[in-house]
């Protein structure tokens, strides 16, 4: 999709999946409500948090995606049906120049690269001279999203793949093998910690998204990593939460660091306000232009091969 062959994709999002890479593609990604998209026919990972999103180009795609995706299957048990309210793009009386995004101070700690820092106040500061209004809550580690959700991740797999594991074990990867047999063996108290942090994430979420319209952060706390390298461990960090909440969250480009690699940044909104939330998307985008932009083939570090088109830096 972000080499142009297609117009619309298709992901799973578990902890990011959907968005993540989004974000080191240069394109637009929607992890929606839990629940709104049928998973019938998707192999499982974790039952209480899979999701199915769509990438496109950019968010007014994705809207068009969301209403063709749209509609309760009776054939998938974790489907819920959505509210009349879900099909509504924007709030009586609140167009997105108006809107109150939420920042929470300090996530990421020091582990957000500066480059990263730098594009998302830029972000920040198209958002307020276009009108919207920012609204400062104290943060908390979001390290800890990640580490409690990969916790309810194992567990869910080693339930859900568990004996076919014990029948067959080379039909997984010694990977997946592993994370598998420490899901069956962590322990009933450890998963318990980890859903208690899930429950007070979830209210917490709840309690700033009754003051804001959209939580507002970056995708991911670094650029692009090279094809083939170890991929960073605190990249899940920001995309966790919305996966433990059930809540929309979309990642959109906000441009480029130094060695011309994109960035990413999301929004977070409450649960069946996907549309809503593509909306505000699509207002940044008509106050930037970075989802028309891709990044030169040479500043993608060992993963485009020599035959490779040129790039469009239109």
């Amino acid at each position: 999709m972000a080499a142009g062959l297609c117009a619309a994709a298709l992901g799973s999002d578990t902890m990011g999946s959907v968005r993540i890479p989004a974000a080191y593609c240069g394109v637009s990604g929607l992890k929606p409500t839990f629940g709104r998209f049928s998973l019938s026919g998707v192999t499982p990972l974790c039952w209480s948090m899979d999701t199915v999103g769509p990438l496109a180009r950019e968010a007014g795609d994705l809207a068009l995606m969301v209403e063709a995706m749209d509609g309760f299957d009776p054939e998938d048990p974790l489907a819920r049906a959505a509210p009349e309210s879900a099909g509504a793009r924007s709030r009586e009386g609140a167009p997105p120049e108006r809107a109150v995004l939420g920042v929470m101070e300090g996530w990421g700690g020091g582990e957000t690269q500066p480059e990263v820092l730098a594009a998302f106040e830029r972000v920040l500061s198209a958002l307020t001279d276009a009108g919207c209004v920012l609204r400062r809550f104290p943060g908390e580690d979001l390290g800890l999203a990640r580490r409690h959700g990969l916790v309810i991740i194992e567990g869910d797999a080693a339930r859900v793949h568990g004996e076919r594991m014990t029948e067959d074990p080379e039909q997984f990867g010694g990977d997946v093998r592993a994370q598998l047999s420490f899901g069956a063996n962590m322990g009933v108290e450890r998963l318990a910690r980890a859903h208690e942090y899930r429950e007070k994430l979830r209210v917490r979420f709840e309690r700033v998204l009754a003051e804001v319209d959209a939580v507002i952060s970056p995708t991911v706390p670094q650029a692009p990593f090279a094809f083939g390298g170890e991929a960073p461990a605190n990249q899940a960090c920001f995309t966790a939460p919305a996966n433990l909440c059930g809540l929309p969250s979309v990642s959109l480009p906000m441009g480029f660091d130094g060695a011309g690699l994109p960035l990413g940044f999301q929004l977070t909104g409450r649960a069946w306000e996907d549309l809503r939330l593509l909306e505000l998307g699509a207002f940044f985008q008509t106050l930037t232009g970075w989802h028309r932009r891709r990044p030169a083939l040479d500043t993608i570090p060992d993963s485009a091969p020599d035959s490779a088109p040129a790039a469009d830096q239109s």
